[in-house]
């Protein structure tokens, strides 16, 4: 799947929203700052409340705290170990700041002291509980859970530097700039995006499922569905009694998962009647440096050891790039003998690298109202027709609809956006900017109906072509919603050849995703299957390569395609496909079977024709997706993704379908990516597949090799291309990253925030004996030898450190066999740039 896409959207989003017009919510909110009264220094992860609810917030690395009351409330306390509480009136205002100045407590750490009679303190005792609770408590633990949500999502940017304020390009969005927010520390907030929606939402455990299904939505800005549907996989259910709580792909260990107790402290604080219920005030803290974990507090009822609300947010040792802040408040309310979810606020405060200080704030917010659980009559809901977020004509509603359905009243800088959005988006120069970003980004300039790119395309390198120029297009959605024409073409000095693309797409549903492609192409075969792969043909590649340009090995494939393909929402995708070829490999492949003959003359090269269907279907438990436009893709699934392919080729004698084989094949491929919170991050690949027919090694089973020093984590990075070859296989791909281990325990090299992995990759196969001879494996006298790992596996193992500066990843591969293959490394240093949070 295109995980790429995904990634590639999350970082348009930030760099549009600097051009674009975060914002405060609720309808009374309290903000300030808690500091030592005696150093006055600020306080860190202070639990800052209030006395009526229990809700609250935990102070940042500034000591700033801010978070919404209820009208009755009319005091807030603070608490932290090691520190008097202390409470203050509030005002009935909208907005109010209050500073709090902690006393050190004479008494120093009020700890509870282990005894011989109990190897843990009352605090552990009480989560012990809290943990033996959690399959009655979890709301998500019962057969069914449904409820109407009200979701509300905010974006901020925060502290824009003066040199873009006063820069004259920017002139236009003066206005914007002159209506920022400020918070108590003096930092500016610009409002940019603001999206409401209604949903009924259901999910159901056995066999776990869930949907939602939107009856209104109301939003600022372009692309605004997108937009929505983004943010919603990044987090759509965050539930405390989960043992892991994912962060786009970070897993973060709860503060009640099952094995807590090994990563997190706990202190008993306070004690508060909450509707009419005595809960504990429980303070936590991570136990060891670089963990992903939290800081924060927890009201917990005496009596059924739920949690009432609990506000947390990331500790800042966490490894975790560009994320200022990860915080979490969630809210319980008492239905019968049970507290089910009331409101969720979740906010990522993201920095933007390349300008220190300025970043963008996405802040969601939750309301739950009419919650059933254990509804028998829940598999009707399930079987209705799914609506796509970012393709239907869901109610926008007018200002009627919102002021009757929406759960809460917006504040009035909340007002403020729509207002603000709907005047921004119209000015030329921002639309302007914004095209140039998302340039940069995807390659493509949009004018009017069309897309000019690939702007990384238009000049390339290589030993054929020499010096090559491309020029194309793309229609957009503007053109056709459902129909996308592409095409470009490119000329290439030194074989004054002209290669070209044609292609067609055909959007045929979208509820149930569901294409049809149609594309006429000439040109040399890509080296990459996967969008965040190095293209080995680029020039980018022909710059880190590490072998002769003479020995790279090019094929010129002249193909007609038919393609099709369809999701269904059990996580199964059916692709078909009929393509015919005509390969053209510019190496010496030395196949002489039948009436072919090996090509002895520099040039003098001829062409393989092929006819093949293939089908596959692909089965990815809960995977979520989004779809934008006339492409879908993956968020991912933390469950096995199993494709099994089957391609037939037919030779055809005659006629303009004419073919040279005639072959079956058979794939299976099982990918996981595994994230349990201990050991980091596992990803393993398992791959296989068969192949009958008497063929050019080019129509084999090519195990994929690395020619250059750019780490890919694709291929077999010690290895050549097209030097192992067989026509039945087995590979399996190993990576498992470490996290911050064991770099957290060397007090000078923990701050940077290294990450550390091993690898292994090895693949076995065999190839039959008319393909051994027909394509020469027995004669010395040729100039390429391919290999066959029959006799014993070939393998690589190597280590790495990523994270280099947030950016760099730098990897030792080793070959541990068939190290007396001509041309080989036997040690490999790689290098590679990745963008991860």
């Amino acid at each position: 799947m295109e995980k790429q896409f995904n990634k590639s959207l999350g970082y348009r989003l930030c760099w549009i929203l600097l051009l674009l017009p975060v914002i405060s919510f609720g309808q009374r909110t309290i903000k300030g700052k808690v500091i030592d009264a005696v150093t006055k220094q600020p306080l860190v992860s202070c639990s800052v409340y209030s006395l009526h609810t229990g809700n609250g917030a935990i102070t940042d690395a500034d000591g700033s705290y801010s978070f919404n009351i209820s009208d009755r409330t009319d005091s807030i306390a603070i608490s932290m170990v090691g520190y008097s509480s202390l409470i203050k009136a509030v005002l009935k205002v909208p907005e109010q700041s209050i500073n709090f100045e902690a006393q050190p407590a004479k008494g120093g750490l009020n700890e509870v002291v282990i005894t011989a009679k109990s190897k843990f303190t009352k605090a552990q005792l009480l989560i012990k509980k809290v943990i033996s609770h959690k399959e009655y408590n979890n709301s998500y633990n019962n057969s069914s859970f449904q409820s109407q949500i009200y979701d509300k999502i905010e974006f901020d940017v925060k502290n824009i530097p003066s040199k873009i304020l006063n820069n004259p390009l920017l002139k236009p969005l003066r206005f914007a700039f002159n209506n920022m927010d400020s918070t108590a520390d003096k930092q500016k907030f610009l409002p940019i995006y603001l999206s409401e929606s209604n949903a009924d939402f259901y999910y159901q455990k056995n066999p776990e499922k869930q949907r939602y299904d939107y009856t209104a939505i109301k939003s600022s800005g372009v692309d605004n569905k997108s937009i929505l549907a983004y943010i919603d996989g990044l987090y759509k259910k965050i539930n405390i009694y989960d043992n892991l709580i994912k962060l786009v792909e970070i897993n973060f260990v709860s503060p009640i998962a099952y094995n807590a107790l090994s990563f997190y402290t706990y202190h008993i604080q306070d004690t508060l009647y909450i509707d009419d219920h005595r809960c504990i005030q429980v303070q936590f803290k991570p136990s060891q440096f670089g963990t992903n974990t939290f800081n924060g507090f927890m009201w917990i009822t005496d009596s059924t050891y739920a949690i009432k609300s609990l506000a947390m947010h990331m500790d800042k040792n966490a490894n975790i790039n560009w994320v200022d802040k990860f915080q979490i408040t969630q809210e319980f309310a008492l239905n019968r003998d049970k507290y089910l979810p009331e409101r969720n606020i979740l906010m990522i405060d993201l920095n933007l690298p390349a300008l220190k200080g300025t970043g963008v704030i996405v802040t969601k917010t939750t309301l739950f109202k009419n919650i059933i659980l254990n509804n028998s009559k829940i598999d009707t809901a399930f079987n209705k027709a799914k609506t796509d977020i970012t393709t239907s004509n869901i109610n926008q509603g007018d200002s009627t609809y919102w002021l009757a359905n929406r759960f809460e009243p917006l504040s009035k800088s909340e007002k403020f956006v729509y207002h603000l959005m709907d005047t921004i988006t119209k000015i030329p120069a921002v639309i302007t900017y914004g095209k140039i970003i998302d340039g940069l980004q995807s390659g493509y300039y949009t004018a009017g109906k069309l897309d000019l790119g690939n702007i990384y395309n238009i000049y390339t390198n290589d030993r054929i072509e020499g010096n090559r120029f491309d020029l194309g297009f793309k229609t957009n959605s503007s053109f056709r919603k459902n129909f996308q024409f592409r095409t470009y073409a490119g000329y290439s000095t030194k074989d004054k050849k002209i290669r070209y693309l044609l292609s067609t797409l055909f959007v045929l549903g979208r509820d149930q995703w569901s294409t049809l492609k149609l594309r006429y192409s000439n040109d040399l075969a890509a080296s990459y299957d996967h969008e965040d792969e190095l293209d080995q043909n680029s020039v980018f590649g022909s710059l880190m390569r590490r072998v002769k340009s003479t020995e790279i090995r090019l094929i010129n494939n002249e193909e007609a395609n038919i393609h099709y393909n369809k999701y269904f929402n059990n996580g199964i995708t059916v692709n078909l496909e009929a393509k015919a070829s005509s390969l053209t490999p510019y190496f010496n492949v030395y196949y002489t079977y039948g009436k072919f003959l090996p090509f002895v003359t520099p040039g003098d090269y001829s062409s393989y024709h092929t006819n093949q269907v293939t089908a596959s279907i692909r089965y990815a438990y809960r995977e979520k997706y989004i779809t934008q436009h006339f492409r879908r893709g993956s968020f991912g699934s933390n469950y096995p993704i199993i494709t099994l392919s089957y391609t037939k080729g037919f030779k055809v004698n005659n006629g303009l379908v004419k073919s040279d084989f005639d072959y079956d094949k058979l794939g299976l491929e099982i990918t996981q990516d595994f994230t349990d919170g201990r050991l980091g991050h596992l990803t393993y690949t398992l791959s296989s597949g068969i192949t009958n027919g008497i063929l050019p090694i080019i129509l084999l089973d090519v195990q994929k090799g690395n020619d250059t020093y750019y780490y890919n984590k694709y291929a077999f990075n010690n290895m050549n291309r097209f030097e192992f070859v067989a026509d039945k296989y087995a590979s399996l791909m190993v990576e498992q990253n470490f996290q911050s281990f064991p770099f957290n325990y060397f007090p000078l090299i923990k701050k940077f925030k290294w990450r550390s992995l091993a690898t292994f990759r090895g693949v076995i196969g065999d190839m039959s004996e008319q393909n051994k001879i027909a394509n020469g494996y027995y004669d010395s006298t040729i100039s390429y030898h391919f290999t066959v790992p029959s006799k014993e596996p070939y393998m690589e193992v190597g280590v790495g450190i990523e994270n280099i500066f947030h950016l760099l990843r730098v990897d030792a591969v080793w070959r541990l066999n068939y190290l007396n293959n001509p041309g080989i490394p036997k040690f490999g240093i790689k290098g590679s740039i990745q963008f991860k949070f």
